[in-house]
């Protein structure tokens, strides 16, 4: 019985897989608990938009087997699918609470509409969301294809990080990032650290990765860094217009 041996490359895919797939899980539970704040009504939301995002991942899986993908270009695809992943997130969730607070003002003082696109904008995030999470398994089974690799050890290895970054993901949101440091805070915490598997990942391999995708992901972490800096300030202004 032979015995396997994962090359540095894999290696560094499927680390980078058990981050991917803990951010995504902690990002929707995050999204669901900002969408159980804004309608009140958490049984119902949680119920309803986790069937969502898990029938998106499977829209996910659809579009990622249309996706142009090849050996030079499928690590970029890896990496751009996970400052999707970011971007949904923060500034997603931060966008979706800021939307709500100001069209809430704006129905009290103009007798505004705009507050009934809140819902749908929830249905649109959470889909998205779902989509991101669902195309990473594809893009690491078309990176096995395009390497001629015959391994399925090294499939099973990216199935097994996925779920278990999916179980460490909402153990870490449900114990201690959300009840430390509350929703903000706990989002940029834990973009934080998949930012940080981004930046490894791309610098690691960089005859991989396009010149433009380099440029993209400075740009998303400078936003990041930022947004741990002024998260005070933020969370201080979505407070003053609630009031």
């Amino acid at each position: 019985m032979s015995t396997t041996r994962l090359t540095p490359l894999y290696k560094k895919v499927i680390t980078f897989n058990l981050f991917s797939a803990c951010f995504c899980m902690s990002g929707q539970l995050a999204l669901n608990t900002a969408l159980s704040y804004l309608f009140s009504n958490s049984i119902y939301v949680f119920s309803f938009f986790v069937g969502l995002y898990l029938m998106s991942m499977g829209l996910g899986a659809i579009i990622a087997d249309k996706l142009p993908v090849t050996k030079d270009n499928v690590l970029s695809l890896i990496i751009i699918n996970g400052l999707l992943a970011l971007v949904l997130v923060n500034p997603g969730v931060f966008g979706l609470l800021y939307f709500n607070e100001e069209t809430r003002m704006l129905l009290r003082t103009t007798g505004s509409s705009l507050h009934t696109l809140v819902f749908p904008i929830g249905l649109f995030a959470t889909v998205l969301l779902g989509i991101v999470s669902g195309i990473e398994l594809p893009l690491f089974s078309k990176l096995l294809e395009a390497s001629d690799e015959d391994d399925t050890s090294v499939l099973t290895a990216v199935l097994t990080t996925d779920y278990l970054g999916a179980f460490v993901g909402s153990i870490m949101f449900s114990l201690l990032i959300y009840p430390f440091y509350g929703l903000m805070k706990g989002i940029v915490l834990s973009q934080l650290f998949l930012v940080v598997a981004l930046l490894i990942l791309a610098l690691s391999s960089l005859k991989m990765v396009s010149k433009k995708i380099n440029i993209l992901l400075g740009v998303v972490t400078t936003y990041i860094v930022f947004s741990s800096i002024y998260i005070k300030d933020l969370l201080e202004y979505l407070v003053k217009i609630t009031i």
